[in-house]
C-alpha cells in the first residue's frame, strides 16, 4: 500500500491515509478524525478558492496537475467540520467527486450544504470526465487542467445534465 500523512489544520500530524497498488481499495490509520478535518486542509487554506475530491489520491493527482488549493474528504460525506472549514476558507470550490452516480450525487449533497460559497462542478467539454475517467487518479494532467478551465457553475452543470 502507498502511504501518505493526514494532518490537522495546524499542521501537527493526524495519521495516515493508505491506497492498494493494485486496486481502489483504502484503509486508514485506526481512529482517524477524517470527519474533522479535510485531508490538506493545511495546506489548501491558503487559497481563496478550493477544489474538493472524495480520496486523497485524488486530491494529490489535481495538485500534481497545478492545482494546490484542493481537499478531500476521505469518503463519501462532508461533516460539520468539514462544511465550517469550507465555508470560512474558501469564497469559491469546485466539486471534482467521482464521475459514478455515488460521486455526482455527493457533489450535489456538498452543494446543497454549502449555499454560502458559489460553487463550480468539473466539466472537461462535452462531458463531465474524459471517456473512461472514473476520477483524477484516472486523468493526465492536461485533462485535468481541461476539467478545471472548462469547470461549470451550478446553473450551466444543470443544464448540461
Amino acid at each position: 500500500m502507498v502511504t501518505v500523512p493526514f494532518f490537522a489544520p495546524d499542521g501537527m500530524p493526524l495519521g495516515v491515509v493508505r491506497r492498494s497498488l493494485t486496486e481502489k481499495q483504502f484503509k486508514n490509520s485506526w481512529k482517524l478524525p477524517k470527519k474533522e478535518t479535510l485531508w490538506n486542509f493545511q495546506d489548501a487554506r491558503r487559497y481563496e478558492h478550493g477544489i474538493i475530491t472524495e480520496s486523497s489520491f485524488d486530491a494529490m493527482r489535481i495538485w500534481q496537475a497545478g492545482f494546490p488549493g484542493v481537499v478531500a474528504t476521505l469518503g463519501g460525506s462532508i461533516s460539520p467540520h468539514h462544511q465550517q472549514q469550507i465555508e470560512h476558507t474558501f469564497t469559491s470550490l469546485t466539486i471534482f467527486t467521482d464521475g459514478d452516480e455515488k460521486g455526482i450525487e455527493f457533489g450535489k449533497k456538498i452543494e446543497s450544504q454549502l449555499p454560502s460559497v458559489k460553487i463550480y462542478w468539473s466539466w472537461h467539454g462535452d462531458s463531465r470526465y474524459p471517456e473512461g475517467a472514473h476520477d483524477a487518479t484516472d486523468m493526465e494532467d492536461e485533462d485535468i487542467k481541461l476539467c478545471m478551465e472548462n469547470r461549470l457553475t451550478t446553473f450551466e452543470y444543470r443544464l448540461r445534465g
